[in-house]
């Protein structure tokens, strides 16, 4: 508390009056006490649109789809340069045959007509039989040539064809393929978020309910100090409680604040008659008027 230091005795007996009414008689409201209320970092976490997620879908998707187009197509057209080839090589294949055959021929026509000569055969009927025989047949095997010839032909040219309908349906193919694949991947981030969402909303809920249990722990600690303080309010205090709460410091203060302006040895003879201070100063009295005793005699 604070006090105008005392000129004269009779202020001082009123600046104590004061103290004591202060410190002993008046019973001041319970304030409260103030604690800061707990706050925690709520998670944050933006989610992102259908759109988005499809964006990003396609963003996750796009390395091993790059992958599979190339291996697709590739493989398409290795299969398509495998049957040109064929193509291109059929008729040389074809042109080996037909000499072999022509080569086997004139040989076993040449070697008949030696034979027919030898004999006295050459230019009779059955010189004229055999060699229409060897033509004959060489004719039949050139036939079944130009035959499997046209059949391999026309066998290559359809798988070509297939093969060009395939190379051209590959883009709109692999295109689907990666619609389902992005429209699939899409539904996975929405279920992921979707899950995050309801994590980040437990968690922040959570907080809340810590939050609130905290503010209620605050309202109990408040409610058990006012009934503490209402318990203590209500009866008288006592000496230690006085001294903690400074009442003999300022009523030792306002005493010596005035006694210290008299000579020493009239406040020493002066303080000793003046025992209205002394329900003041409790057993302090004692003490102080000890202290200018000495102080006298010094």
């Amino acid at each position: 508390m604070e006090f105008t230091k005392p000129t004269t005795q009779s202020e001082m007996h009123e600046i104590l009056k004061e103290i004591f009414y202060y410190y002993r008689l008046r019973k001041p409201e319970y304030s409260g006490v103030t604690l800061q209320p707990l706050s925690l970092q709520r998670l944050q976490f933006s989610s992102l649109s259908n759109s988005e997620l499809l964006t990003k879908a396609q963003t996750l998707n796009a390395g091993e789809q790059y992958e599979y187009y190339n291996k697709y197509f590739s493989d398409i057209n290795k299969e398509l340069a495998i049957v040109n080839a064929k193509l291109e090589s059929m008729p040389s294949v074809m042109d080996v045959r037909i000499e072999k055959v022509n080569a086997d021929f004139d040989e076993s026509i040449e070697k008949l007509n030696a034979t027919l000569a030898k004999n006295g055969l050459g230019g009779s009927s059955i010189a004229v039989d055999k060699l229409a025989q060897l033509e004959t047949e060489r004719n039949r095997l050139l036939a079944e040539i130009e035959a499997d010839y046209q059949t391999q032909i026309a066998e290559l040219y359809a798988e070509q064809l297939t093969l060009d309908e395939k190379l051209f349906r590959a883009q709109s193919y692999c295109n689907e393929k990666a619609q389902k694949e992005n429209l699939a991947k899409q539904k996975e981030l929405i279920d992921e978020q979707a899950k995050t969402i309801r994590e980040v909303f437990k968690y922040n809920n959570s907080l809340d309910e810590k939050e609130q249990r905290y503010a209620n722990s605050i309202l109990e600690i408040n409610a058990s100090l006012e009934l503490r303080f209402l318990d203590i309010q209500s009866g008288e205090f006592t000496k230690d409680q006085l001294v903690e709460m400074g009442y003999y410091a300022d009523v030792i203060n306002c005493v010596c604040a005035y006694y210290d302006t008299l000579p020493t040895l009239t406040a020493a003879q002066t303080i000793m008659q003046d025992t209205g201070i002394i329900e003041y100063l409790d057993d302090y009295y004692e003490r102080v008027v000890f202290m200018y005793q000495q102080r006298a005699m010094s």
